[in-house]
């Protein structure tokens, strides 16, 4: 576990400044930026276990933010840097005082529409986005929660949340993934549910995407992975969802011979939904039953993950 100690150090005391965008200034006057500050609150003595202190800071990190104020939301986006040390706690946290931490939160900005829609977006921007180093799935979860439950919050500025929580929904890690069919080139059918394996590992692609051909060549290159494979405990079934078929074919040989090379003849997972794809690649791990075990990592936790094995 990272050490506690030194992101203490850093967070005790956030102190930082801007300039509302409506505030004008003239080259012969300035204007001295507006301040806004907040204090972590100490971290009682006798709690002095890394763990346990990560635990306190999760549920009392903003005991000492003032919701109720009501300054220029502008000025409140100098707390990101604040918010981004929060949410990098939480992912060292269990589970359940996670939970509580954000449920706190967001209970504590629901009677300010503006507040509560800036921790959502702020959670969306760092946990949601497919190119964020720290997304977290399960954490943004429980963002989505608070933000749907706030009644300052009209339901039009909730859609979009509530697309995220629908689509959160499917194919959930400890739940059966939801089976579909694919066609080979050959033009047989077969499903992923007739897909053997100790492991499978679903990869999601389009072979014209830049990032999606980065990804299959940190798979081919990943000693992990390949060590698996080889081994025949891992089965890779990589799966384009699209129609153009051409471009499928086009980079067909691309793609290693050891690995399942398919596409969605009908393009039911997309029109259907049945998976959430809403950015390519998209990596699942499945165990020998097809419970779903990891959905959409980040690759560096997809192998960190298969070491564990």
């Amino acid at each position: 576990m990272r050490s506690f100690r030194l992101l203490f150090c850093i967070v005790l005391l956030t102190t930082v400044s801007c300039t509302p965008k409506d505030q004008k200034t003239q080259e012969s006057t300035p204007t001295a930026p507006v301040k806004y500050s907040f204090t972590i609150p100490e971290i009682p003595l006798m709690i002095s276990n890394p763990e346990h202190q990560a635990a306190f800071l999760a549920e009392h990190y903003w005991d000492n933010f003032d919701f109720t104020d009501s300054v220029d939301l502008e000025l409140k986006k100098v707390i990101e840097e604040g918010f981004v040390e929060y949410l990098m706690i939480l992912a060292e946290v269990d589970n359940s005082k996670a939970t509580s931490g954000i449920s706190s939160l967001m209970a504590k900005a629901a009677d300010n529409r503006k507040l509560a829609m800036y921790y959502a977006g702020k959670a969306e921007q760092f946990l949601f986005h497919p190119n964020s180093p720290i997304r977290n799935e399960f954490l943004y979860e429980e963002f989505l929660k608070g933000i749907l439950v706030c009644k300052k919050v009209d339901d039009i500025s909730k859609a979009r949340f509530q697309s995220q929580f629908d689509l959160a929904q499917l194919n959930k890690p400890g739940t059966k993934a939801t089976d579909f069919e694919y066609s080979l080139k050959n033009g047989s059918l077969s499903s992923l549910y007739e897909t053997r394996g100790k492991y499978v590992m679903i990869y999601f692609h389009n072979p014209d995407c830049h990032e999606c051909a980065a990804i299959k060549d940190r798979i081919i290159n990943s000693q992990i992975i390949q060590s698996l494979s080889e081994k025949s405990e891992l089965t890779i079934l990589a799966v384009f969802p699209d129609k153009d078929l051409e471009l499928w074919n086009k980079h067909y040989a691309d793609f290693p011979d050891n690995w399942i090379n398919a596409y969605d003849k009908e393009t039911l997972i997309q029109d259907k939904e049945l998976y959430d794809l809403k950015a390519i690649p998209t990596i699942y791990l499945l165990d020998s039953n097809k419970t779903v075990l990891l959905r959409d990592p980040i690759f560096e936790q997809f192998e960190e993950y298969l070491n564990s094995l």
